[in-house]
């Protein structure tokens, strides 16, 4: 049964304020539909209808998590596929591991199942749920004795940073090892006025093969017998941590995967997405609004930045030349930035230090789930068996397709 924490208070009241913001906007989507239909203007009409339907999708999808979370909270844990059934809500495998933690008969490679399902995985990226208690990376897990001399105050999580930048990106899942798509280019101003028995301008229209595969990201842990029967929720502990490393790992190739081997062809290492030189003397904030244009030039709607923490501090402590004013900040009382040019600011370290991105994120790619986070383990890798261990793997697979490269715009905050 599920226990209903604060965690779950925030999240509900996240997921209302989401659905009262789309209903919202899809008021306002109507009204100016209808001020456009009085003016009979069809270029705004078109506008409203589009803004009308993503209101509607925003809401959808609120509703949805909603009533997961009302489920959740009467019991039902994988209510409307949010989440879904992970291992450790099953009666049998749990007692299964609590077995195999007084036994030392070898088990071989055993699927405990996935940590989580991937519509569930979906709709978490898609509700910006990224509030879990995980830590970073794998390896050995080593818990002293003195912790298991009486009911420990529990683990005391290891910090890390949010995943935010998925956030920004549109998700799907996908079906198969990979597939292909056809990408557009050319110019799209070649129509012309043409006279009366002249030959008529031609079209420039190209058309490119693209893929998209899959790439699995994984890691694993290795655990004691001993300490699954004595830790209270380590079970819990190793599923959370294994699942943030692989999806920290998904937004670092995100933004930087060179494409070689296994890797996925990040938005960096792509052909096409704007660049902004660094210039000495130039305000940084200045740089990004060049970055700003050069998306809107490529007919493009930015809707984000990412920038490093250390970059944003930079520019908040810019001060005029001489009479020491600040350039961009009201000080150190003043409330953090959320935005940079009116555009929604996230400062996360997932971008390097020196180097900002700006991008229309709905457009300029999109992340597809093959296989949301499973869970593996077995006693049966390396010595473990003889040294009493039992290793813990977690993995999923995933493709990117950057659909629109000149969509995005790096900036060069150094030279």
């Amino acid at each position: 049964m599920t226990v209903f924490t604060a965690d779950h208070r925030d999240r509900l009241r996240a997921a209302r304020e989401r659905k009262q913001k789309a209903r919202q906007k899809m008021a306002a989507a109507r009204d100016a539909m209808r001020i456009a239909s009085e003016h009979q203007d069809p270029q705004a009409s078109g506008h409203a209808e589009v803004a009308l339907e993503q209101a509607r999708g925003e809401e959808s999808l609120a509703v949805e998590l909603e009533s997961a979370l009302l489920h959740q909270l009467a019991g039902f844990s994988d209510a409307a596929g949010f989440g879904g059934e992970s291992f450790l809500d099953n009666p049998e495998m749990v007692r299964a591991l609590e077995q195999l933690a007084h036994s030392s008969t070898p088990i071989g490679r055993m699927p405990l199942g996935l940590a989580q399902s991937r519509e569930g995985l979906l709709a978490m990226i898609q509700s910006g749920s990224w509030r879990g208690r995980s830590m970073a990376v794998a390896g050995d897990v080593d818990v002293p004795d003195t912790a298991r001399v009486s009911p420990p105050y529990g683990a005391v999580p290891q910090l890390r940073r949010r995943l935010r930048l998925l956030d920004l990106i549109p998700s799907q899942p996908m079906d198969g090892e990979s597939f292909t798509y056809t990408q557009e280019s050319g110019s799209l101003d070649t129509a012309g006025e043409t006279a009366e028995g002249a030959v008529k301008p031609e079209a420039d229209l190209e058309l490119a093969d693209a893929q998209v595969v899959a790439k699995t990201i994984a890691h694993f842990i290795k655990l004691k017998r001993q300490q699954l029967a004595d830790v209270p929720a380590l079970g819990t502990l190793t599923q959370t941590r294994l699942t943030y490393g692989v999806m920290r790992r998904l937004e670092n190739q995100i933004v930087a995967g060179d494409g070689t081997g296994e890797n996925l062809t990040g938005i960096l290492n792509t052909t096409g997405v704007g660049d902004v030189a660094f210039a000495a003397g130039e305000p940084l904030s200045d740089l990004t609004l060049d970055a700003i244009s050069a998306v809107l030039v490529s007919d493009a709607e930015p809707n984000g930045v990412v920038a490093n923490p250390l970059d944003v501090a930079t520019m908040l402590k810019a001060k005029a030349s001489g009479s020491g004013e600040r350039l961009d900040s009201d000080g150190a009382f003043a409330t953090p930035p959320t935005t940079m040019w009116g555009l929604p600011l996230i400062t996360s370290k997932v971008m390097p230090q020196g180097q900002a991105l700006v991008g229309d994120w709905s457009v300029g790619c999109t992340l597809f789930v093959r296989q949301a986070v499973a869970l593996y383990t077995s006693d049966s890798d390396q010595d473990d068996f003889v040294r009493n261990k039992v290793t813990m793997l977690g993995e999923g697979r995933f493709g990117l397709m950057i659909q629109q490269p000149t969509a995005f715009a790096l900036v060069h905050y150094s030279a």
